[in-house]
């Protein structure tokens, strides 16, 4: 199953030697030739206990979890498996939460969207590759949509929440699928994504928790902290500053 799993969706991933090394570390605990089935909820807390005694962080223990969760998921639904044992996650502090999506998380996340729900797999690829907040992105119209002689395709955020952080309006550069995904959501309405309300997003995510192994901390407004996040690991400086009188740029 370890096997079948990698094949399935995690070869040639960005990160395909971090999952690699997960593999090899569950094949070591539970045994290579171990029946998918003998893999049960008491198995999967030694498991854990094992784990916490080589003092690993919550954060990597989780990680772990996450792709056994994967492997008998798939086992479930490719009939291997009866049913999925239950996985309790390791309580991590405050401090070690896990605030963006990770490649193989966000792709798990399109599958599922894009069979199950394509309405709301725009919204989501929309917000991971722009970074502006779900209510924002609510309020934009079409007239908000506009090609920069520059820039290329932009977003201009005009209805700004008023709150901490980035209160001005602002104009966003959008990706070749960030462009798609509303374009392909603009035909019908005066804004690509109004109907996306947050009891409505509330509803999408929860079919997307129930099918999608991740982080329980993870939620749509992570997109933001995801855009961020990527911009700083490609070498981007983000810097927020209060202009100044003698500096106003």
């Amino acid at each position: 199953m370890v096997d079948r799993c990698y094949s399935r969706y995690w070869a040639a991933s960005a990160n395909e030697s971090q999952v690699m090394s997960n593999m090899k570390i569950l094949e070591s605990f539970f045994g290579r030739d171990t029946f998918i089935e003998e893999i049960t909820v008491n198995r999967i807390d030694d498991f854990i206990g094992h784990l916490e005694g080589l003092k690993r962080a919550p954060a990597t223990i989780n990680q772990k979890l996450a792709h056994l969760g994967k492997i008998l998921r798939y086992s479930v639904e490719r009939g291997y498996l009866r049913e999925r044992p239950k996985i309790e996650r390791v309580k991590q502090p405050s401090n070690e939460r896990r605030v963006f999506f990770d490649y193989e998380t966000e792709a798990n996340i399109l599958d599922f969207l894009g069979d199950n729900n394509p309405s709301f797999f725009d919204w989501f690829v929309f917000a991971i590759d722009t970074g502006i907040r779900p209510g924002e992105i609510q309020q934009l119209t079409k007239r908000c949509f506009r090609t920069d002689p520059v820039l290329g395709p932009v977003v201009d955020v005009q209805d700004v929440k008023d709150t901490h952080g980035t209160t001005e309006r602002r104009t966003v550069p959008l990706t070749k699928r960030a462009d798609s995904a509303a374009r392909r959501q603009l035909w019908d309405s005066s804004g690509p994504f109004e109907r996306w309300t947050g009891a409505e997003r509330r509803t999408a995510w929860a079919a997307v928790r129930e099918k999608v192994d991740m982080d329980p901390e993870l939620v749509p407004y992570c997109c933001r902290h995801t855009t961020a996040t990527r911009l700083v690991q490609q070498g981007c400086c983000l810097l927020y500053t209060s202009p100044s009188p003698r500096d106003q740029r």
